[in-house]
């Protein structure tokens, strides 16, 4: 069996070059040949597939789309805090309160907290929390949906359909977030 090829279309995120891909295909050229498995040998083949491959997946994706959903919110209620520490002096100053050191005091919040609130808000966006969140809450639900199919899977050739199925679905997630990567130098904050 020949080691496969990405498709033409991936181009931007694989090349033949990468070590990545010599080291799938090292590995690949080693792997034994199995004919057809049949019987208790495919349930066990199909356990194996769900529990190794899939469920890790899943559970990944889960993971991830929790961790980066409360980095997010977890950001937004700083932004949100920063926002009532930044008003409650102002508006006290705007009723008289405080003389000259709250003056003082609205004058270091005016400045400060807007500051750290935008850096917080770069941050958020920057490092694309919510999207992030979203996505890989999606990728989840969808690898559950092919998890249902392999279970329903009675013989081979639909096992293997749903096993080429979720191939697709995660190589187009993996080469997506290689475009991602690939194409963004890393700079220095300035």
């Amino acid at each position: 069996m020949a080691a496969p090829r990405p498709p033409r279309h991936l181009s931007l995120s694989y090349s033949s070059q990468d070590w990545m891909i010599r080291a799938f295909l090292s590995f690949w050229s080693g792997l034994p040949r199995p004919d057809r498995a049949a019987g208790s040998e495919f349930s066990s083949l199909r356990t194996f597939l769900l529990k190794s491959w899939i469920d890790d997946q899943i559970q990944y994706h889960q993971s991830t789309s929790r961790r980066h959903g409360r980095r997010n919110a977890r950001l937004a209620r700083l932004g949100g805090v920063l926002l009532g520490l930044t008003l409650a002096p102002v508006i006290g100053h705007l009723i008289g309160w405080g003389g000259e050191t709250g003056e003082r005091v609205v004058l270091g919040a005016a400045i400060v907290f807007p500051a750290v609130a935008a850096a917080l808000a770069a941050i958020r966006t920057h490092r694309e929390y919510l999207r992030n969140s979203l996505r890989s809450r999606e990728m989840a639900r969808h690898l559950e949906e092919l998890k249902a199919g392999m279970m329903n899977s009675h013989d081979r050739e639909g096992l293997l359909a749903r096993i080429q199925e979720a191939e697709q679905v995660m190589l187009y997630e993996n080469a997506d977030w290689r475009v991602v990567v690939r194409f963004h130098e890393i700079e220095l904050p300035a």
